[in-house]
């Protein structure tokens, strides 16, 4: 990232990560261990795997992730084939880093996923949690989708 800043003017109020697969699981590896990188992350489809973290030493972060209820690769509830934690646990970790209550405070249906959402954190970041009945898959809208809800997102 400092790389990418000296060499083009770069908005960081605009800077997104998001991943799909292992892809995602390199997205909530970097917002959990250097979430001040970018402003939000938008992991697709992946999650921490089990054997990492416990918490999160970068502080609080802004992220939306998007999940098939029917993903055989990497499970929602339980632990995945490749061993991957399962969601349910990476948020849990994460509303506590966020100091956000258990149960969110709004949710959203879209065309292709149902969100919920935490909007009212301790620290005035946002968690989001999307799921699709769908498995492991990432129809191309996605990212942007990503990119608006991030731009929708209040100043710090």
């Amino acid at each position: 990232m400092a790389d990418i800043k000296n060499r083009w003017p770069i908005d960081e109020t605009r800077t997104l990560a998001s991943g799909f697969s292992r892809g995602a699981s390199m997205v909530w590896n970097v917002a959990c261990y250097a979430g001040d990188l970018f402003r939000a992350y938008a992991p697709i489809a992946g999650g921490f795997w089990n054997s990492n973290p416990t918490d999160c030493p970068s502080g609080p972060i802004n992220l939306r992730h998007i999940h098939g209820l029917s993903d055989t690769v990497v499970a929602f509830a339980e632990v995945g084939v490749y061993n991957s934690m399962p969601i349910t646990e990476g948020m849990k970790i994460l509303r506590t880093l966020n100091h956000c209550r258990t149960e969110q405070d709004l949710e959203t249906a879209y065309k292709r996923y149902e969100c919920r959402t935490w909007s009212t954190c301790g620290n005035g970041k946002i968690l989001e949690l999307c799921l699709h009945p769908a498995g492991h898959s990432i129809p191309a809208e996605w990212v942007a989708e990503g990119f608006d809800w991030m731009s929708g997102l209040p100043v710090d």
